[in-house]
């Protein structure tokens, strides 16, 4: 799953109430219709209040997924984040996504999904225009949401209404090589055993060249990356874990070959060297 980068939580509070006593929230997340999950692993909603507040960076290693996102009414198709995604948070925001599964975006577009990798592309220059409601849908999404004064599970159904209206009248048929990449992809993510693409190669019983091309058309990345990604959320999450394991003890238990591969590959990516990431936590 992606990582965030951001400060250590505070020991959990009581949940904020509004007016009404009802809780707040800022985060929610729901599934996507049946027809559409096997392309699409969740959508969501995230939205903050920093009025009074001064404006905050938040930080994350992403997942080797194709997000479309929807602020201020206007839609996006972020492809693949090789760095480190950050975006600054300020004032009063929302944001709703689609988070595409590997391999599922590409159905959709029928484009080498490594042509979107590190872009950012307006919505409507992706997805062909089904009908004339095409031009609002996004807009009418996110302005339904912004002005919703229900809980988590209505904003839920509001955004997977108009999301599963949009996506499900471009459903395209299934693709089982995408599939054979998600899966892949799901393999990296859930075996420790995996720690170099030789490693892949003889899980899959594929070849390396054929690993690249599946992976470049249908994921946006190197088998090679999607595993460098992987160990790098390990990392981060055991470097703040309580209490936090060192940085030799990390580099060892994740297979790199000493904690000098691992420092250069964190502070490539991060921008920090371990050492310094885990004294900037509180």
């Amino acid at each position: 799953m992606s990582l965030c980068l951001g400060a250590r939580p505070a020991l959990p509070t009581p949940p904020p109430v509004d007016g009404a006593g009802r809780v707040r929230f800022n985060h929610v997340k729901c599934a996507p219709s049946a027809a559409l999950a096997p392309f699409v692993d969740h959508y969501w909603l995230t939205r903050w209040d920093r009025r009074g507040q001064p404006p905050r960076t938040a930080s994350s290693l992403l997942d080797p997924c194709v997000p479309l996102q929807v602020e201020d009414g206007r839609g996006e198709v972020m492809g693949v984040v090789r760095r480190t995604f950050r975006m600054s948070i300020n004032g009063v925001g929302c944001i709703i996504g689609v988070k595409f599964r590997p391999g599922g975006f590409y159905p959709f577009v029928q484009r080498a999904v490594s042509s979107f990798t590190d872009r950012v592309i307006p919505v409507d220059e992706v997805f062909v225009p089904v009908d004339a409601r095409d031009a609002s849908w996004a807009s009418e999404m996110w302005n339904a949401a912004v002005e919703c004064s229900g809980d988590a599970a209505v904003h839920s159904e509001v955004i997977a209404t108009h999301l599963d209206a949009f996506l499900g009248a471009r459903i395209p048929a299934r693709d089982a090589a995408a599939e054979e990449a998600g899966a892949l992809v799901a393999l990296i993510a859930t075996s420790a055993a995996l720690r170099k693409v030789s490693d892949l190669v003889d899980a899959s019983g594929r070849s390396e060249r054929t690993l690249d091309r599946l992976f470049a058309r249908y994921v946006g990345v190197s088998p090679g990356w999607v595993i460098r990604r992987h160990r790098l959320q390990g990392a981060a999450a055991r470097l703040t874990a309580y209490p936090p394991a060192s940085v030799p003890d990390v580099a060892w238990e994740l297979g790199y070959a000493d904690q000098a591969h691992l420092i250069r590959d964190f502070r490539d990516t991060i921008g920090i060297t371990p050492g310094a990431y885990t004294r900037a936590r509180p």
